[in-house]
């Protein structure tokens, strides 16, 4: 019976390192360098992109990382698969007539834009770029 408690303490110790080890990796902050999604846009943005100014959603054929498959690229949109925090990095270039503004949308919301506008000079290239911290806190069961 001494044996069979000794073994049962042994069991209830690991069991709660266990927990404690489940619960220490569900609180983890994951960084970007873990959960990291690279898009390759110098192939894709080479196309010719449409004029009427309409909004679309860019989709990203030329996929090099894309760890956790948080990047769906036959619909475009990036779902954050882990709690943590999340970098998100853009630019753009336009010519002087062709004006252009790339936006990243949060759950159907414009959370931040970079726009090029229409000159009239020939020597007139414009660029922007932004940049935005997404914080992932809850995740759906």
């Amino acid at each position: 019976m001494c044996e069979l408690l000794m073994e049962m303490g042994a069991m209830k110790a690991r069991l709660t390192a266990a927990e404690n080890h489940v619960e220490e990796l569900r609180n983890m902050e994951t960084t970007l360098t873990a959960m990291e999604t690279r898009l390759s846009t110098s192939e894709s943005l080479m196309e010719k992109m449409k004029t009427d100014y309409e909004e679309t959603i860019r989709k990203f054929s030329n996929v090099l990382t894309n760890v956790g498959n948080g990047y769906n690229p036959v619909l475009g949109v990036f779902d954050a698969p882990v709690r943590g925090f999340y970098y998100f990095s853009f630019s753009s270039f336009a010519h002087n007539v062709h004006p252009s503004c790339t936006s990243l949308f949060k759950d159907c919301r414009r959370v931040l834009s970079a726009c090029d506008h229409y000159t009239d000079t020939d020597y007139d290239h414009t660029d922007s770029s932004g940049n935005y911290t997404l914080r992932r806190e809850t995740m759906s069961t």
